[in-house]
């Protein structure tokens, strides 16, 4: 009697669970609303991604674009890298050109002073073995270079 019992009992579950299977749910106008504005989002967002399909299009031929004129460049024999060794060279040679400017000015300038100093020196030694010679006959001539050192 237990195996009947607990039989039926079963079979009513399983029974009951069918017919809530069969049951259908029943689509609201709320569910309808919602449905309608997943689609009008999933739209929107078809549209979206045309526009950045677009956009991402319209990218690639402007790099396209680049890519042809810097070949031209480059075929020109035009470069950025050649430009940039061209101006470090002028300035260097600049550099070098003043610098070379410089020492020769001093040359230049030094070597009329240092024949102006020799003359002068000649010309000091000269007077000072002149008045020695002369102190040698006037005493007072003679007092006055040894106070100041010259004899």
């Amino acid at each position: 009697m237990r195996i009947i019992v607990s039989l039926s009992i079963v079979l009513l579950i399983f029974a009951s669970s069918v017919r809530a299977e069969e049951t259908a749910v029943p689509y609201t106008l709320a569910d309808r609303e919602r449905m309608v504005r997943m689609e009008q989002r999933l739209e929107d967002l078809d549209k979206r991604m045309i526009r950045i399909e677009q956009r991402l299009d319209d990218l690639d031929k402007r790099m396209d674009g680049l890519e042809k004129r810097m070949d031209r460049m480059e075929q020109q024999g035009i470069s950025f890298d050649s430009r940039f060794e061209t101006l470090y060279i002028v300035f260097f040679t600049g550099i070098v050109g003043l610098v070379g400017f410089v020492l020769w000015d001093r040359r230049t300038m030094v070597k009329p002073v240092a024949e102006d100093q020799r003359s002068l020196s000649e010309r000091e030694a000269k007077l000072e073995h002149i008045l020695r010679e002369y102190a040698k006959g006037e005493p007072r001539l003679a007092e006055i270079l040894k106070q100041y050192a010259l004899w």
